[in-house]
């Protein structure tokens, strides 16, 4: 079986350090969104699947810093003196660079959105709560 990836009209950024997204969401005074995913994970080929066929969210993703870190990369979106043992994860943050308190919808795994219907509810309260629904 062939992981999934997300399609190519899905717009990511180059960046995924913490750092680098933290700068490219400060210089583009946009949220950044970040998705974790590991390629053997059937919730995450779910996830990129359920996203690439959805217009409504990629249309949302434009109006932020959107970086996909899979692999080895995304270890290092757990909160400090966590491990959050699971994917796919999504992260939403200010353009300031702050980890933005938007949860998905199962109470017991705070990052896990498993459909591009619960990423567009993150991405909409990401923009309401860093105050760019302007973009």
């Amino acid at each position: 079986i062939l992981a999934a990836e997300f399609a190519k009209d899905v717009p990511f950024a180059s960046v995924v350090d913490v750092a680098a997204v933290k700068a490219q969401a400060a210089a583009e005074s946009k949220p950044a969104v970040v998705f974790v995913t590991q390629s053997w994970c059937g919730a995450c080929n779910n996830l990129k699947n359920s996203m690439n066929g959805n217009t409504k969210v990629k249309g949302l993703m434009q109006k932020f810093v959107a970086v996909h870190a899979s692999g080895d990369s995304g270890q290092q979106w757990q909160a400090p003196g966590k491990s959050d043992g699971y994917v796919p994860r999504v992260y939403f943050l200010s353009p300031q660079g702050d980890v933005l308190d938007i949860r998905g919808p199962n109470s017991k795994y705070a990052h896990f959105f498993s459909s591009a219907d619960d990423v567009v509810s993150g991405l909409n309260k990401a923009l309401k709560q860093a105050g760019r629904e302007d973009l």
